[in-house]
């Protein structure tokens, strides 16, 4: 995946300025800590329901919730020196973001399908105080493992950037659940004698 990037047409100064928020927030930190944050949350997620006796809806508002927690952690922990403003879900069904500089994060699972409400509407137009970078990735065919990972500036219906954050050298999350060392006895050898009583 490519970056990509749609211009517009009769452009204002209140308009998304890539190569500013670029300059202003993106480094590899950053980046390491979205993706580990990622990765870490749907981990954390496959291991409350490892037993699969939940419904999809359940295990993805969890997933969401493990998500942005972990990110949370992550980015708390890496970049401690910066400020970050993240909200909480006390009601159990509130939009969860967190505000870095001039710019609100939202995270998104791309195939799930988000509640039509007046907050999500207001985010979806771009209709916030600050500009609104979606934190969007999707999942294999099983649901096990990341796919794809990038940020994304959502207008409408219109996605006018996409900026891919690497997922390559990223083990198989199921594969590396299910690896045991496998401790095999063997019987200890023992040495022949010859006729002279001269170990072989």
């Amino acid at each position: 995946m490519k970056e990509t990037k749609q211009q517009s047409m009769f452009a204002t100064e209140h308009d998304f300025n890539v190569d500013d928020f670029k300059a202003s927030i993106l480094n590899s930190t950053f980046e390491k800590c979205i993706k580990d944050g990622v990765i870490t949350g749907l981990c954390k997620t496959q291991e409350r329901f490892q037993d699969g006796n939940c419904s999809m809806s359940v295990i993805s508002h969890c997933l969401h919730e493990d998500v942005f927690n972990a990110i949370k952690d992550e980015l708390s922990t890496q970049m401690h020196e910066e400020h970050f403003y993240f909200t909480s879900n006390i009601s159990g069904n509130e939009r969860l973001l967190f505000k870095y500089k001039d710019y609100v994060f939202i995270i998104k699972l791309a195939d799930r399908t988000q509640n039509k409400t007046k907050q999500e509407n207001r985010i979806r137009n771009q209709e916030l105080d600050c500009h609104i970078i979606s934190i969007v990735y999707t999942l294999d065919l099983f649901r096990e493992n990341i796919k794809t990972l990038s940020l994304q500036y959502i207008k409408g219906k219109t996605v006018t950037w996409v900026y891919p954050i690497s997922m390559q050298d990223i083990p198989n999350l199921k594969d590396t659940e299910n690896d045991e060392v496998k401790i095999i006895a063997q019987k200890p050898k023992l040495k022949k004698e010859n006729a002279n009583k001269e170990a072989i």
